[in-house]
């Protein structure tokens, strides 16, 4: 439990909106960011519920969010429009 507490932090004080990482123009919200940040760790949807301590329903309205803003359609897009643009 305490580690989740951690993570939760880290992830508040180190966004993934670092230079590189994300099209800035997508403007992730800081949730939307850690639930992309986890997803690039190869968290699925219950791992990132789980670890953000939300359902996981709205965990997939995060990803369709984040899809939306990324202008891709799934998971392997928006990680292959990441590595891409790093």
């Amino acid at each position: 439990m305490a580690a989740r507490v951690v993570h939760l932090l880290l992830y508040d004080l180190a966004p993934i909106s670092s230079p590189g990482i994300i099209p800035e123009q997508a403007q992730l919200t800081a949730r939307e960011q850690q639930v992309f940040q986890l997803l690039m760790q190869g968290f699925g949807t219950r791992q990132i519920s789980e670890q953000l301590f939300i359902v996981e329903k709205t965990v997939r309205k995060h990803l369709e969010n984040i899809y939306r803003k990324l202008k891709v359609s799934g998971s392997r897009e928006a990680m292959a429009k990441v590595w891409s643009n790093s």
